[in-house]
């Protein structure tokens, strides 16, 4: 599986454009380990790629503590030629929010950036968003709390995490959140983990 298989060729162009947006601006601020760098195609691009593809008919995204812009970013990318598409960066980091900016107005993605922290964060139109998500942040417990808004108004939390992760599922309360696990077939170790609220507990 790689990334010419599943972008279009428009996609597929942004995304190189991307990488080389993403490569000047790692020279100037902290955004990306050099190592992480060279792997940026398989171990970011293909990751945010793969998480779009668990949820093909989600149109409203939105990304916490999106960094370097992945899965934002990519997201936006792979959304770019549907209409219907909106995907919303939370970072709170306002370097990393100038150089996200900088990529959306030069890639003409749909993707509006909030320069917030994500604690309490809230915006006209939240109750649009299908999907919350979240790479590296924090606990998944503190997660859950960060997306309550949003997941009380029928959103579903997906997460790109290690399968030990799994240990942090088991302590959910299970009278108000429903949780599957989606393997990623692209790390040995990764999941994708998905969680909402049972539908009685959306009040």
């Amino acid at each position: 599986m790689t990334v010419d298989q599943l972008a279009s060729p428009g996609s597929l162009e942004k995304l190189r454009l991307f990488v080389r947006i993403l490569d000047r601006w790692r020279k100037v601020t902290n955004l990306i380990s050099e190592d992480d760098f060279r792997k940026v195609w398989e171990r970011h691009i293909l990751d945010s790629i793969y998480l779009l593809n668990l949820f093909p008919a989600k149109r409203r995204w939105l990304d916490i503590g999106s960094g370097a812009g992945f899965p934002g970013i990519v997201l936006g990318i792979m959304l770019a030629e549907d209409n219907f598409a909106q995907v919303h960066c939370v970072e709170s980091d306002g370097r990393k929010c100038t150089f996200l900016r900088s990529a959306v107005q030069q890639l003409q993605i749909p993707v509006k950036i909030h320069n917030r922290r994500a604690e309490g964060f809230s915006f006209e139109g939240a109750e649009t968003v299908e999907v919350v998500t979240a790479r590296a942040l924090s606990s998944i417990g503190n997660i859950i709390r960060l997306s309550e808004e949003f997941m009380r108004a029928g959103a579903i939390l997906v997460l790109p995490r290690g399968k030990t992760s799994t240990r942090e599922v088991e302590a959910l309360d299970i009278s108000r959140y429903t949780s599957t696990v989606h393997v990623n077939p692209l790390a040995v170790d990764g999941i994708f983990l998905q969680i909402q609220l049972r539908a009685g507990r959306r009040q």
